[in-house]
């Protein structure tokens, strides 16, 4: 089985469109994606992780079809971007709010342990 399928997608961002894009990739594999400045790596990976909508095709991953299974895809997929776009000024207790409103699994224990272990004053910060 593939991890990843997608065919026949086209999305659509601005002036921007990626075609007619085919893609497997099989379960287990560690995938890089290069090209140009501009090519689309970055519009295909935010397409495939839901922050922009596709146009056509059908996209899968792990076996669920995405439009019938976005939110569990989301839960188990990550997608690491070489710029962080992050508020480095961002509270403690505003990004754990935010991360207990858009992760449904998000332990907010484990992330008072971490916040203690790293020895952020979460007073401060």
């Amino acid at each position: 089985m593939n991890s990843i399928e997608i065919k026949g997608m086209c999305a659509r961002v601005g002036d921007f469109e990626l075609r007619d894009i085919n893609l497997s990739i099989p379960k287990g594999s560690i995938v890089g994606l290069i090209g140009k400045n501009g090519a689309g790596k970055t519009t295909l990976f935010k397409t495939l992780n839901g922050t922009y909508l596709k146009t056509s095709g059908n996209m899968q991953v792990n076996g669920l079809q995405y439009s019938n299974s976005e939110k569990d895809i989301r839960l188990n997929m990550a997608v690491v971007y070489d710029v962080v776009n992050y508020n480095p000024y961002a509270k403690v207790k505003l990004l754990k709010k935010i991360y207990k409103q858009s992760h449904p699994k998000f332990d907010a224990d484990y992330f008072d342990q971490l916040i203690d272990r790293f020895n952020i004053d979460s007073k401060k910060s």
